[in-house]
């Protein structure tokens, strides 16, 4: 990182900054995927 970012902070500051981050995530969705003609979807408008 030091390198790349010019990046001078230590290793346990970027593992909490990770950990921060991680902790911040949203839960992913699982995706429904159904076959043909599996399911219906009807539009009253």
């Amino acid at each position: 990182m030091v390198d790349r970012f010019g990046c001078t902070a230590g290793d346990n500051s970027v593992k909490r900054f990770d950990d921060s981050v991680e902790a911040q995530k949203q839960e992913q969705l699982d995706r429904l995927e159904f076959g043909p003609s599996d399911e219906v979807q009807v539009d009253y408008g």
